[in-house]
C-alpha cells in the first residue's frame, strides 16, 4: 500500500498479530495437554482454563461413547490429542519459516531451538524482540502478518477457545456504527494490545461482516486493507477511538 509508514502502521499491525498467535498458540497447548502452563502458555483466565477443561472433557465423554464404555469420567487429565499434536507441529514449521525468512533479509541466521515446544517458544520471543521490528519491506510485513493471522485463526478454531479473554466495549465502531468493539489488553506487551470489531450481519443468508473497504474506509486506521478486518492498534485508540483513550492509560498485566 502506498504511503504506508512500516515503522509506525504495518510493524504494529504484526505485533498485534504475534500476540493473538501467542495467545491462540497457548490456548492450543492447553487443549493438547491440560494441567499448568508450559513455556508455550501463559497465564490464563479461570474463565479460560473452565472452558478448555470442558471442551477437553465433552471430546473424552464423546470417544468413551462411541467405543461403548459407561460410567463416570475420572478426573484424571485426558490423553493427549494427536490432531493437537500434528497441529502444533505444522505450527512450529510455519513460524520457523518465517523466522528464516525475516533473519535472512536482515543479514542474519536464525538458528532457534530443536523440538516443537521449545522452538515455538523461541521463535514467538524472537519475532517480538527482533523479527518483526527488523523487517524493511512491506511485502514481507504483510507476508509475516498473513502467516501469523493463519496460525492464530487455525489454533483458536482448534481449540474451541476463541477470543473468551475479551471485554466488550459500549463504544461504536467508527467504520460500521455499531458496537460491536472488543479489547484485548491481556499481553504484558502494550504494543499487542488491540480493539477488534466483530459486528456480522446476517442479510438473504449471507453473513456480512464488517470489514475495511480500503483507502476510503471511515475505519481511519493507519493502514487500511481492503477486505481485511477492523483491528486497532494501541496507538490508534487516541486517535480514531478517542473514546478509549482511557484504556491505553491503563498499566500492563504482571508477566506470568
Amino acid at each position: 500500500m502506498a504511503g504506508v509508514d512500516l515503522s509506525v502502521h504495518l510493524i504494529e499491525y504484526a505485533h498485534v498479530s504475534l500476540g493473538r498467535t501467542r495467545q491462540a498458540l497457548s490456548w492450543l497447548h492447553e487443549v493438547r495437554i491440560p494441567g499448568p502452563s508450559t513455556h508455550v502458555s501463559r497465564t490464563m483466565s479461570d474463565q479460560a482454563r473452565a472452558q478448555l477443561d470442558r471442551t477437553v472433557r465433552a471430546e473424552r465423554a464423546e470417544r468413551l461413547i462411541r467405543a461403548g464404555t459407561t460410567g463416570a469420567l475420572a478426573p484424571s487429565p485426558a490423553p493427549v490429542r494427536l490432531g493437537i499434536t500434528v497441529l502444533e507441529a505444522r505450527n512450529y514449521q510455519s513460524l520457523r519459516e518465517l523466522c528464516a525468512r525475516l533473519a535472512d533479509e536482515a543479514g542474519v541466521r536464525y538458528t532457534g531451538r530443536a523440538g516443537v515446544t521449545q522452538g515455538t517458544a523461541m521463535a514467538l520471543w524472537w519475532l517480538g524482540k527482533t523479527g518483526l521490528d527488523s523487517i524493511r519491506s512491506e511485502d514481507t510485513a504483510e507476508h509475516a502478518v498473513a502467516v501469523l493471522d493463519s496460525i492464530d485463526r487455525v489454533a483458536r478454531e482448534a481449540s474451541g477457545a476463541s477470543d473468551i479473554v475479551r471485554e466488550h466495549l459500549d463504544t461504536p465502531c467508527p467504520a460500521c456504527q455499531r458496537r460491536g468493539l472488543y479489547a484485548d489488553r491481556t499481553s504484558t506487551q502494550r504494543r499487542e494490545w488491540y480493539v477488534i470489531c466483530e459486528t456480522s450481519t446476517v442479510i438473504d443468508g449471507v453473513v456480512h461482516r464488517c470489514r475495511c473497504t480500503g483507502l476510503g474506509c471511515p475505519c481511519l486506521r493507519g493502514y487500511r486493507q481492503e477486505h481485511g478486518r477492523h483491528v486497532w492498534t494501541v496507538s490508534e485508540w487516541g486517535g480514531t477511538l478517542g473514546a478509549l483513550a482511557a484504556l491505553s492509560d491503563q498499566p500492563e498485566p504482571a508477566a506470568a
